[in-house]
């Protein structure tokens, strides 16, 4: 458990799997990002919904969802290609308020693409903490697919 993944994409990108933690400090799933290589940057976030809270960018318990159901969540996540693009986005999600309009804008920046199916888990139950017990995941399996733009026109 807590194992980091990490595979190359196009224009020096990297899709990552990083140890998530819980309320006792320790891994019990993980966070999915897009970034640039070798930076802590994720450009996923800034353009994949839901903006305020993000269930699908968690594999394992968090957001009112137990581990077990987390994984059975058919991920459809996107992210910018470069810092600029990423810049743009998150001025966006900070500053404007919501509506329509906002989420037209900041999907047009989510040129990337990535799918992503938990297909064999192990979960690990009642696992003691100071705030009670949690649920968590000792291992996945999963399938994915992403799209990265070689150009942007």
């Amino acid at each position: 458990m807590g194992a980091e993944f990490s595979a190359p994409l196009l224009r020096n990108l990297e899709f990552r799997l990083s140890p998530h933690f819980a309320r006792d400090q320790k891994p019990h799933g993980w966070s999915i990002s897009v970034g640039p290589v070798a930076e802590a940057g994720d450009f996923l976030w800034v353009v994949s919904p839901p903006y305020q809270t993000a269930p699908q960018r968690i594999i394992g318990a968090g957001y009112g969802l137990t581990a077990a159901e987390s994984v059975q969540i058919q991920r459809q996540l996107y992210f910018v290609l470069d810092q600029s693009d990423y810049d743009r986005a998150a001025a966006i999600v900070e500053r404007e308020p919501a509506s329509d309009t906002k989420r037209e804008k900041i999907a047009r920046l989510g040129k990337g693409s990535l799918d992503l199916s938990i297909t064999r888990y192990k979960v690990r139950t009642n696992i003691k903490t100071p705030s009670g017990a949690i649920d968590g995941l000792e291992w996945i399996e999963f399938e994915g697919r992403a799209c990265v733009p070689r150009t942007t026109r």
